[in-house]
């Protein structure tokens, strides 16, 4: 069963994706996939990688359940809006807990996934752990840990045989470690403009604060500017197409990069501006990491927000039957 299981999930993937056996010995990951892309008449490495966990069965179980909108799980306890629902047809799996522990202690800095293949129909359906625990396990059953196993559920259909769903899952899953890099490096330029600016979000004085003169220097300002543009603009999250939002953001640093492309006198006869373009840029640079969390974490997990956001949206059910 193993070794064809491991044959359907390679044949599932693009050709020119590496598989890696992994599990020798077993730590609970049975394979490593990294990504490429074509380039001409080569493909080249995206330094993307996934870990995964191949579970394989005779037949999957279904289920069908009311899936209801939960608050916001990443700072309120789950609560289910019994208003309205999505019905949705659910693979069921019962999961090592000692497994789900084990990614749950690792984190959500690398993605891990569950799939799980069906031998008698030859589909792999997928999720992400780490996002499954977070988003959906921890907040709905905190005592998970206690139980010898856990029944998951995966959406039936989050398969990797739908070639446009599976391309946009797995790209987003390989692209996390460059997400959250981003995301801090974001966090870090923001917090050096404010610094500049002598504009403090806490109130807080530090020994750097009695070095650095409370007027701002504007030619430090642009220097920095300009340095941390070409750091963000080379950036490849860029180029992932499955979160608009991004492709949004890199027109506004191609917008502010042009602006700060001007000889340093223009720049001066408008400090004001240059000011303000930075301060907003980076405002919206820094909560991309919020919508990260917030709303991307939640894509392809049996919950209401991540398959409204699908490539194919369900219907709603309202308890008043519109």
């Amino acid at each position: 069963m193993e070794d064809e299981s491991f044959q359907i999930v390679k044949s599932s993937l693009p050709a020119h994706w590496v598989v890696r056996a992994f599990n020798h010995p077993d730590y609970g990951i049975d394979i490593v996939i990294e990504l490429f892309n074509p380039a001409g008449d080569n493909f080249v490495t995206l330094g993307e990688f996934l870990f995964v966990q191949v579970k394989s069965v005779e037949k999957v179980e279904m289920d069908q359940k009311k899936i209801y909108p939960v608050a916001n799980v990443a700072k309120y306890a789950w609560k289910e809006n019994r208003s309205e629902w999505i019905n949705v047809d659910l693979v069921k799996y019962d999961m090592e807990t000692d497994f789900l522990y084990t990614v749950q202690m690792q984190g959500a800095s690398l993605a891990v996934l569950l799939f799980l293949v069906d031998l008698s129909t030859k589909e792999c359906y997928f999720v992400c752990v780490n996002d499954y625990i977070d988003k959906y396990l921890m907040p709905s059953s905190p005592e998970y840990i206690t139980q010898d196993d856990v029944r998951m559920y995966i959406p039936a259909q989050h398969v990797l045989s739908n070639k446009e769903l599976r391309d946009h899952a797995l790209s987003l899953y390989g692209k996390r470690a460059k997400f959250l890099a981003a995301f801090s490096l974001f966090a870090y330029q923001k917090n050096e403009f404010q610094n500049l600016f002598n504009f403090k979000t806490w109130p807080v004085v530090t020994y750097r604060d009695t070095l650095q003169p409370a007027d701002l220097d504007f030619s430090e300002f642009v220097r920095m500017t300009r340095y941390f543009l070409a750091q963000i603009h080379a950036l490849d999250i860029w180029e992932y197409g499955g979160w608009p939002v991004l492709q949004e953001e890199k027109k506004e640093i191609d917008l502010t990069k042009i602006y700060f492309d001007q000889d340093f006198e223009e720049l001066e006869k408008d400090m004001a501006k240059a000011r303000d373009l930075v301060l907003v840029c980076w405002h919206r640079l820094t909560n991309l990491n919020n919508l990260y969390e917030e709303i991307v974490r939640e894509s392809y997990l049996p919950k209401f927000l991540g398959l409204l956001a699908g490539l194919n949206p369900p219907e709603i059910v309202k308890k008043d039957g519109n």
